[in-house]
């Protein structure tokens, strides 16, 4: 049976790149991002300067820190940007991490947009 699937080869140096770019967009060192995933600060180092590739395991864990989707990591996504799951975890974080009136401010925020979509055409 002929798959239509081609197989990508995952360019080490540009993943190592976007890995450094996304990082470095949270100014986050590679010691912190290191401790937040597991990993020596040097296997960083390596992954970002391509001389190493990461486990799915490990990937998972960065796009998850970085609050970045694996497609943007692995060169598929078209536009950088934070994935959906990670606005959701944003987004959740925000609203454990607030007070009862903040959450009445974010609440009367979210429903002031809402009501206004048609005057700005947001879908």
């Amino acid at each position: 049976m002929e798959s239509d699937a081609k197989v990508q080869k995952i360019d080490k140096v540009k993943y190592g790149q976007r890995v450094r770019a996304a990082r470095e967009s949270k100014k986050m060192s590679s010691e912190q991002l290191a401790e937040l995933v597991g990993v020596t600060p040097q296997t960083i180092s390596m992954i970002e300067n391509g001389h190493k590739s990461t486990s799915l395991s490990l990937l998972t864990r960065i796009c998850n820190e970085l609050m970045v989707s694996p497609e943007f990591i692995l060169g598929n996504e078209l536009k950088p940007g934070i994935s959906k799951y990670a606005n959701d975890r944003l987004v959740e974080h925000l609203l454990l991490s607030s007070t009862d009136a903040e959450k009445e401010m974010l609440l009367d925020i979210a429903k002031t947009i809402q009501s206004n979509r048609a005057k700005y055409e947001v879908k």
